[in-house]
């Protein structure tokens, strides 16, 4: 600021221990986390910019705030040693663009009632920062049931969900984690269940659109009729009810009695619906053991076969 010219100035930088240097523009050296530059004179009312860049890490917590420190020096007496030094504060703001995919394992067109069906969940951290406190939830659908699935997952019933807590993802890391279901038996052919999956984390997300994902599979038409032998209502969510493959798709006007070894009716539907769960008509549950039914296709045809009930 005058009024002479400032000679042999010499200009400091105290930079922060988190950040990387990359360089400057000009001519400098650098003593720990000090960087000094030299000039031989300045002007009066004359001013200089000294550049710096710095990569910030990934691994910087979120809302650390980061101090710079400058000071300025010359031979030339200052009449105002004051405004020699200055600070700057910025604070670190983390982001972490989470993206998720989900595919089926084998990628198969339809699978039939009753049969398992695998997923692919893959949740990757684009950056630019580490993320933490990760959670991936998948949704299952109505008919589909949870078997199984790698790396520590939940699953609750109450909201028929799979979840995984991930604490820490790294710039540029990967997940993989499979699920495998069942599709019921109950499920009627042509019918196309979608399954949902969602990632979050503590740390913002600058993208929130690829946070989901969908699978979408179409359940086949038996081409004929599967009729079990038995089936197990005791609430462990396996072969609750009585279930005939194929018979709403091919047999919708059909009807349904079921008699206990005396010949008492002790169910009847018209038409079944698949939800006989064994028990009697006045909601009781039915003992263990035998029962006979007549199925009426209403095509002119009726089976007449025995059910066990196992409990």
């Amino acid at each position: 600021d005058g009024p002479s010219d400032a000679r042999m100035i010499r200009l400091y930088a105290e930079i922060p221990n988190e950040l990387i240097l990359l360089g400057s523009d000009k001519d400098m050296s650098k003593q720990a986390q000090t960087i000094v530059w030299d000039k031989t004179v300045l002007s009066p009312s004359g001013s200089e910019t000294f550049p710096l860049h710095f990569h910030v890490p990934a691994s910087i917590p979120d809302s650390t705030l980061l101090r710079f420190v400058a000071r300025a020096e010359t031979i030339t007496r200052d009449p105002d040693n004051l405004n020699n030094k200055d600070t700057l504060d910025i604070l670190i703001v983390s982001e972490a663009d989470l993206s998720i995919s989900k595919t089926i394992i084998n990628g198969p067109e339809h699978v039939m009632a009753g049969e398992n069906l695998t997923y692919m969940l893959e949740v990757r951290n684009h950056g630019p920062s580490h993320a933490v406190q990760v959670t991936i939830t998948d949704e299952l659908p109505f008919g589909m049931r949870f078997l199984e699935a790698t790396g520590n997952a939940y699953y609750c019933e109450l909201s028929h969900t799979v979840s995984w807590d991930i604490p820490f993802m790294a710039n540029g890391e990967v997940l993989q984690r499979l699920l495998t279901a069942r599709i019921g038996r109950e499920v009627r052919g042509d019918n196309t269940l979608v399954n949902n999956a969602f990632v979050w984390s503590r740390t913002t997300d600058p993208d929130i659109f690829n946070n989901k994902s969908e699978a979408s599979v179409l359940v086949g038409v038996p081409i004929e009729l599967f009729i079990p032998e038995a089936f197990s209502p005791n609430g462990d969510g396996i072969n609750e009810q009585f279930v005939i493959g194929g018979l709403f798709e091919h047999y919708p006007n059909n009807s349904l009695v079921v008699m206990d070894r005396f010949g008492k009716v002790v169910f009847r539907a018209s038409p079944y619906m698949n939800n006989w769960d064994g028990r009697c008509m006045d909601g009781k549950p039915l003992p263990v053991g035998t029962y006979y039914y007549i199925l009426d296709l209403k095509d002119g045809n009726s089976l007449k076969r025995f059910v066990y009930i196992i409990r």
